[in-house]
């Protein structure tokens, strides 16, 4: 596997043989991944499992929740602008916690009262 516009390879995946006649059938695996395909949890998680119990595979996830478009969003921007980012997205996750409280003390009030009743 190849990059886009780039000679690198991004994904090895090698056997090797047992030279050993009397190791039978044994043989290793090995698997080279760039960083930018996955991290070691993520080949850990959803490679490894797959050759090692009978569990299938964990399917990955491709897309990017809005949380991390952001954190992108505000590494990418000029510095001016990422200190104003920075600190819209700490009002905003402040605003997100207090309405989440808010939310939890009303269902608690709701389950006393029916619970009262």
């Amino acid at each position: 596997m190849k990059a886009v516009n780039k000679d690198s390879v991004q994904m090895k995946v090698t056997i090797v043989p047992d030279d050993n006649p009397q190791a039978g059938d044994q043989w290793a695996l090995i698997v080279s991944i760039s960083h930018t395909i996955a991290d070691g949890y993520t080949y850990y998680q959803a490679r490894l499992p797959s050759l090692t119990s009978p569990r299938l595979a964990l399917a990955l996830a491709p897309a990017r929740t809005l949380a991390i478009a952001i954190a992108i969003a505000i590494a990418l921007a000029p510095a001016p602008a990422r200190t104003l980012a920075r600190t819209l997205a700490i009002a905003i996750a402040i605003a997100i916690a207090i309405a989440i409280a808010v939310a939890v003390a009303v269902a608690v009030a709701v389950a006393i009262a029916i619970a009262i009743a």
